[in-house]
């Protein structure tokens, strides 16, 4: 027998659209993003179990320690200028032994660091 959590924190879960599919599959979606616009919008499609508004770059995210058997990151690593804190803090709340899933960007010329034109922002790929 498998003892597996049934829910998961997008992180950056913005509309919702990483998330649709995990909730369709059973999976209990919780998500947190710093706009309370697009909260709104993922809030109104009406499948989060809870939907939080908070401050990715912050040093402490409203999550338990180790409350997470699962998490994603799709998309969001070019918001932040520095990436230390929010591995640290996705560390602590997903279990040990946990997953968390993330997707980056690759320059076209494959730079492992670029600057993203329409953001100003440094992304490591």
């Amino acid at each position: 027998m498998c003892n597996v959590d049934p829910s998961f924190l997008d992180i950056g879960i913005g509309t919702g659209l990483s998330s649709y599919l995990f909730h369709r599959a059973g999976l209990g979606v919780y998500g947190a993003d710093c706009s309370e616009k697009m909260l709104e919008i993922c809030r109104d499609k009406g499948f989060a179990a809870e939907l939080s508004l908070c401050d990715l770059a912050a040093e402490r995210w409203p999550y338990e320690d180790g409350q997470f058997e699962n998490a994603i990151a799709c998309g969001i690593f070019h918001f932040f200028n520095e990436l230390e804190v929010f591995f640290k803090e996705t560390s602590r709340v997903v279990k040990k032994g946990g997953t968390f899933s993330f997707t980056v960007m690759v320059s076209e010329d494959n730079l492992l660091r670029y600057t993203d034109a329409g953001s100003g922002v440094s992304i490591l790929s």
